[in-house]
């Protein structure tokens, strides 16, 4: 409770307007950075860190919320402690109604997923009852709440940094959006990726060409990250 209440709820949450939806108000334009929490990763990072307790799935359940919010909370001193937000999963929604192969083939039921997704079920609970900064919308991905906060952001010129491993989300920078990756202990800015693709354009025209497979979505056929990158990417510059 104290790890959840260490996100700066006065300036940050609203209370939730119904059971099992929770809603977080941002304010843009703020002076200091908002951290933006890609939840779900921390979650599952959590049940891969090795510090979780197998004894049982309640107690290792308990670990991997506990884990993640001990991260979380080093994250936000490595950072100063500025306001921040942890969004989770809301759903696949209308990615799934878009395109029904969207991460098919996963495994639907491991012990690892059963732990996070407890896990996830309890820090939104903890959340919720104490007045933590989390921001879930029904039938959207993390991503696509984290896509819209950044561009937010972008848009009023509000200094953000996004805490995630997930590298499809550089699709999001901007000269005020950034991404902390824990693993690295670095920032990857938006001229990091124009140092590599040319642009952040440049990236988002490299994924749809390329694709996805950890998320089963197919790129265009017959081009592969290389080709995607090295020749339709910096080659024909003119393509964005």
């Amino acid at each position: 409770q104290d790890a959840a209440r260490s996100f700066d709820r006065p300036r940050r949450m609203r209370p939730a307007s119904e059971p099992g939806k929770v809603t977080a108000a941002v304010t843009f334009g703020a002076e200091s950075p908002l951290l933006v929490f890609d939840g779900n990763g921390f979650i599952h990072r959590a049940v891969h860190s090795g510090r979780v307790p197998q004894a049982g799935r309640e107690s290792a359940c308990a670990g991997v919320f506990r884990a993640a919010l001990e991260e979380v909370l080093e994250i936000r001193r490595i950072f100063s402690d500025p306001p921040s937000i942890f969004v989770m999963d809301g759903g696949r929604g209308w990615r799934a109604e878009v395109y029904p192969a969207y991460k098919s083939g996963r495994p639907e039921e491991t012990p690892e997923r059963v732990q996070a997704t407890i896990a996830c079920r309890t820090t939104e609970a903890c959340m919720e009852r104490v007045g933590g900064n989390l921001l879930r919308v029904p039938g959207a991905e993390a991503d696509d709440v984290v896509s819209i906060v950044a561009a937010r952001c972008r848009e009023t010129g509000t200094e953000a940094v996004i805490v995630s491993e997930d590298g499809d989300l550089d699709q999001c920078l901007g000269p005020t959006v950034s991404r902390y990756s824990v693993m690295k202990r670095a920032v990857r800015k938006a001229s990091d990726v124009s140092a590599e693709y040319g642009s952040v354009l440049r990236f988002i025209l490299y994924k749809a060409l390329a694709g996805d497979p950890g998320d089963n979505i197919p790129g265009l056929a017959g081009i592969g990250d290389k080709r995607a990158a090295d020749t339709l990417i910096r080659r024909y510059r003119y393509l964005v």
